[in-house]
């Protein structure tokens, strides 16, 4: 309990930080910063995460601030602070009053009534009636899991906005260690629904859940294209490099699969993966032999595009030679050589760079400057750019 009392008044204090030290009547107020660009939602978001356990501290923090101005005046604790901390409780208590009807608990009207006007009142409420709410919406609480996964099933399609709030809170529970919580969610992932498990691999994919990787890993396979698109984006979110070679054979497939591929591998970061770099090699050469007229290659632009962002990000600093080499040789002066399109040369020339060592990338970059792309020397056929890239191709085979 000390331990969530300390994470609420952290956020708290935080938040309170961030917040200008003007008197109450000051014009500044007129033009202060938005509260949410000081911290107002990371502090709502900390205490719907904690849940209701967060609201009791929240009310002494308020209490102490009142007196806290009481003895050292307006310019120390502006009243805006406190109306502040009073707008977080409201937002929170409301997040919590949608959260206990998606539950489908018994009225509990009465209690939100009685600890929003301990919030927000000026005025001593009766600190007892308030506790007796606070303890039997926090009991409620504890009982919430079976309810949760109840309304998980018989809410709409996973992209409804319905969905959201029980995904957060199942998240944040799981997040805080409540295995009851992760075992039910887990469950879901073999029920017959495709719109449930694809509901269950948004919640464990937020919550970096490596131990679901093998039930997951079979929906690759599925012939529903959602269920298909969200095991890829769980794989990438969780995180395990070791499930990279599942993904590659979508770089083949059309442009959806190869962003949603690409997105993927760019998050596992699989640098020295020998798999993964033949794949990239393989998938840049069938389309720099398979593309020579520009009509043919308007046609994949948008994968050739995905394809070379990625290769930029995932190889970004590790002076990978094959990947290098195949944007070189294969694209840059195999592919491009007849026709000026700009747009992916430069791209090209990006990801080249961005595979490059940092002290290699700015000797590259001295080039660019000194030169410009598109300098050519007397009597030669590349660049001043393209022959530096050469020059290292060859220093490093």
């Amino acid at each position: 309990m000390k331990q969530v009392e300390q994470e609420v008044r952290d956020a708290l204090n935080f938040f309170i930080d961030s917040l200008p030290l003007w008197p109450d009547n000051s014009p500044y107020w007129d033009e202060a910063p938005d509260p949410d660009d000081t911290g107002f939602e990371d502090a709502c978001r900390t205490l719907r995460e904690i849940g209701l356990q967060s609201l009791p501290t929240l009310l002494s923090f308020i209490e102490e601030k009142k007196k806290e101005r009481q003895e050292r005046g307006q310019e120390e604790v502006p009243k805006q602070h406190i109306e502040y901390l009073q707008d977080i409780g409201v937002e929170v208590l409301g997040w919590f009053e949608k959260f206990l009807e998606i539950c489908s608990f018994p009225d509990h009207h009465e209690e939100i009534k009685q600890i929003k006007t301990a919030l927000t009142s000026d005025d001593d409420v009766d600190a007892e009636k308030t506790s007796a709410a606070m303890e039997r919406l926090i009991s409620l609480e504890r009982e919430a899991t079976p309810a949760l996964i109840r309304g998980l099933k018989q809410s709409a399609n996973f992209r409804h906005f319905n969905f959201y709030p029980i995904r957060d809170i199942l998240a944040s529970r799981i997040n805080r260690g409540d295995t009851e919580c992760l075992e039910k969610v887990r469950d879901l992932l073999e029920d017959d629904d495709n719109n449930i498990k694809i509901k269950a691999l948004l919640i464990l994919g937020n919550c970096g859940d490596h131990e679901s990787i093998p039930k997951v890993l079979p929906f690759l396979k599925s012939h529903s294209r959602d269920l298909k698109e969200y095991s890829i984006w769980f794989l990438g979110r969780v995180g395990d490099p070791s499930v990279a070679r599942n993904i590659l054979p979508f770089l083949w497939k059309d442009v959806f699969w190869v962003e949603e591929a690409c997105v993927a591998l760019n998050r596992l970061k699989p640098y020295e993966d020998p798999d993964v770099i033949q794949a990239f090699v393989s998938v840049m050469e069938n389309l720099a032999n398979n593309n020579k007229k520009r009509e043919e290659t308007e046609k994949v632009s948008w994968k050739i595009e995905y394809l070379i962002k990625a290769i930029g990000k995932i190889w970004r600093n590790t002076g990978n030679i094959k990947i290098v080499k195949v944007l070189f040789t294969k694209t840059l002066r195999g592919w491009l050589p007849d026709w000026e399109w700009h747009s992916l040369r430069e791209k090209i020339r990006e990801a080249i760079a961005s595979c490059l060592p940092k002290k290699d990338r700015l000797a590259l970059y001295r080039v660019e400057a000194r030169y410009g792309y598109y300098h050519l020397e007397w009597g030669e056929n590349l660049t001043v750019w393209e022959k530096w890239v050469e020059k290292w191709i060859e220093e490093h085979t």
